[in-house]
């Protein structure tokens, strides 16, 4: 499998949290992170900090006011929304199959997000948060990545 992943952090107002959710995605090799809806001490102080970590990695970081403007700028092939797993989700592993440009999407407060056109995905059976659900389903993606 073959694809170009970008991830989308949406709604977080913490510092701490907001650099946990990006050291972790570019730690995991990913290179194309947008954040959107930030507000509080993570507008304030946490951007800045992003964006240095950012730069440690070479990477692209992109600061956007909703989850719709990131999917119309950034034109994916494949929209995926990391839930928790439910009736209406899928699990990550096959909501991803094909080649392209894919967005995974993710709360950074652990409620509900929506997008247009999107799929909902869960790649872990349990309730964790969506952290450690992003986490998760890197380490899969990654994992059959390399394997490929």
């Amino acid at each position: 499998m073959k694809c170009d992943i970008v991830v989308v952090v949406n709604n977080v107002s913490s510092v701490t949290r907001l650099l946990d959710f990006v050291k972790m995605i570019y730690g995991f090799g990913v290179r194309n992170l947008v954040l959107t809806r930030v507000y509080g001490a993570a507008a304030q102080q946490g951007i800045g900090e992003a964006f240095k970590v950012a730069l440690k990695y070479s990477s692209s970081l992109l600061v956007l006011p909703d989850v719709s403007d990131a999917i119309n700028l950034l034109v994916p092939d494949k929209i995926i929304v990391l839930k928790r797993r439910g009736e209406a989700s899928t699990d990550l592993m096959s909501a991803v199959k094909g080649a392209g440009k894919i967005m995974i999407i993710v709360d950074g407060s652990d409620q509900e997000t929506k997008a247009p056109n999107s799929i909902a995905a869960y790649s872990t059976q349990f309730n964790v948060g969506g952290l450690a659900m992003l986490a998760i389903g890197l380490d899969k993606l990654m994992q059959c990545l390399n394997n490929s």
